[in-house]
């Protein structure tokens, strides 16, 4: 097995396609559960943040991950400009911090946000392979350096400062190359602490070897949910922050097939550069990339402010995600649908959730790069 045929594999799974942009008001679900009071959900854009031409705070170059503060301010992760902006609740600009380089508190390419439940910041940078701690007045902390090939490309925050991720990962069983990713904690080293779970695929350069995509979404009390997708199910499970299973959720899934509309609105998003790849690998990995034509069974999950657990499946007739939404003991509450237009359809796009609020954003944009900010209010029965 060469080091080369490695990245190689790991830089053709590695691109985020993230999504944004909605209607003013997005009614959104139906009750199919009778014991339970909720009847649905209404969605609300209520700002947005990002112009195209104007205040150089506000012009960004491509905003790859987001956060919420815990007084609500809101924190945005730009890879192009390597940085960090902060925003107040009403989308204001506050402050910045970050720059592109290889020192204390400097980025070469970053990949992923965190809010720790300490107030503090963790910045995940892919090219440097390392994280990059920040106190609450965003001063620089502290690092973990030393992972092998690349730091975790996404990540959240953990119990008691520590970080849980979704990583890439290899090794040798006996006389099989496995490779696929895994969901894991780390607090002070770049060995794991705690793995949640992972998956892996043998090695076949032959047959192709396709990288599991764990979603994961992690809870205020420390807890990790962890979904994987299967030909004719889901599963989501629950771990506590010692890694014992809660419960585990197991949804039935028919195969969907994506509408010519979504099809025509797949693209690239921004690729995080593997190290060791030059521009050349790159072109190679667009030149061989082939449209999936079924839906994903789970696209992304997220925790909101109640705890509760929204599932974005592939399900429903319109191209928009259904989420299926779970209450923190894995009874569902109900079934939701958004009307989001056809750039948002294709399913490449991020929810950033905390209290009753979401951020949305596209890190590949028809025009520039905005990130958008909606409310959710529950209407009951």
């Amino acid at each position: 097995m060469r080091f080369s045929d490695v990245l190689f594999l790991l830089c053709t799974n590695l691109f985020f396609l993230i999504g944004c942009q909605g209607p003013e008001s997005e009614p959104v679900g139906t009750n199919d559960n009778p014991e339970t009071a909720v009847a649905g959900f209404t969605i609300t854009k209520v700002d947005s943040i990002g112009v195209e031409l104007g205040d150089s705070n506000c012009v960004f170059g491509t905003i790859i991950d987001a956060g919420f503060l815990p007084d609500g301010r809101i924190v945005l992760l730009d890879v192009m400009k390597k940085r960090v902006s902060v925003f107040s609740p009403d989308g204001d600009f506050l402050a910045s911090f970050g720059r592109e380089g290889s020192g204390p508190g400097e980025f070469m390419e970053p990949a992923s946000i965190a809010v720790l439940t300490d107030g503090g910041i963790c910045v995940s940078d892919f090219m440097s392979k390392k994280l990059v701690f920040f106190d609450a007045d965003f001063c620089y902390k502290r690092e973990i350096s030393g992972f092998y090939i690349q730091s975790p490309s996404c990540i959240e925050s953990g119990s008691d400062g520590s970080v849980v991720g979704f990583q890439m990962h290899y090794f040798n069983e006996e006389d099989n190359f496995l490779i696929g990713s895994r969901v894991v904690k780390w607090t002070d080293s770049s060995d794991p602490e705690l793995e949640y779970t992972s998956r892996y695929n043998p090695f076949r350069p032959e047959e192709g070897v396709t990288i599991p995509v764990l979603p994961f979404a992690t809870g205020e009390d420390g807890s990790v949910y962890c979904a994987e997708s299967f030909e004719e199910e889901y599963t989501v499970t629950k771990f506590n922050a010692e890694g014992d299973t809660v419960f585990c959720i197991q949804e039935p899934y028919t195969p969907m097939n994506r509408t010519e509309e979504e099809m025509a609105c797949a693209h690239w998003g921004y690729m995080l550069n593997t190290p060791g790849f030059d521009s050349d690998d790159r072109r190679a990995v667009r030149a061989t990339w082939e449209i999936d034509p079924l839906r994903s069974a789970v696209k992304s999950i997220y925790i909101d402010g109640e705890e509760r657990l929204w599932v974005a499946t592939g399900r429903g007739e319109n191209p928009s995600p259904q989420f299926e939404i779970y209450d923190s003991f894995s009874n569902h509450i109900c079934s939701c649908t958004t009307d989001l237009p056809p750039e948002m359809r294709w399913g490449y796009w991020k929810f950033v959730f905390s209290g009753n609020r979401f951020l949305a954003f596209d890190n590949n944009p028809e025009d520039y790069s905005k990130v958008f900010i909606y409310e959710i209010q529950e209407q009951r029965n």
